[in-house]
């Protein structure tokens, strides 16, 4: 079970998701010293890409879908490793390798209205104080997978940081 724990010492919340640690991971790494620190990962190319069309089963069943031709182009579910009670994954493009800024601006529009869709339907959950929208590019910003995807979590608490900045915001 997750769980938030307040950090007293820097006054903030922390999130405790001890099963996290059990997702699939598409990269390794190499040893440090390699050859070219700068890329010191690689993406593991053997395996099923649990986001790729025709392993819809490998994912909770669909929240919300986009589709073009009777074919999606959008999929959001439930993240299987959640950290937080409420913890969404939308997978941009059924494109294996087509990153976000690959997409066409029609594409790119389609993705924002499903961000827009997801964080007005978690706002309306009961106890949400805060939803955050955010994407990892790659293993050394904390992806796991390297299909392109984003995920939306809702929060219980207001982060510390993002708390005083509206306070301040506030003020000013």
């Amino acid at each position: 079970m997750n769980e938030f724990r307040k950090d007293y010492l820097l006054k903030r919340w922390v999130i405790i998701a001890k099963d996290r640690g059990k997702r699939p991971n598409d990269f390794t790494r190499k040893k440090e010293g390699s050859e070219n620190k700068a890329n010191a990962s690689n993406t593991k190319e053997e395996g099923t890409c649990y986001f790729c069309p025709g392993n819809e089963n490998t994912t909770p069943p669909e929240i919300s879908r986009v589709e073009e031709n009777g074919k999606w182009i959008i999929r959001c579910f439930p993240n299987k490793f959640p950290a937080t009670r409420v913890h969404e994954v939308i997978t941009e493009t059924p494109n294996h390798g087509e990153k976000l800024c690959d997409l066409s601006v029609g594409h790119l529009v389609k993705v924002l209205d499903m961000y827009t869709e997801r964080l007005t339907e978690i706002k309306k959950e009961k106890d949400i104080k805060y939803v955050l929208i955010f994407k990892n590019s790659g293993d050394v910003a904390g992806a796991s997978l390297s299909h392109s995807h984003t995920q939306v979590t809702g929060m219980t608490v207001v982060p510390t940081l993002v708390q005083m900045e509206a306070d301040r915001s506030r003020e000013y």
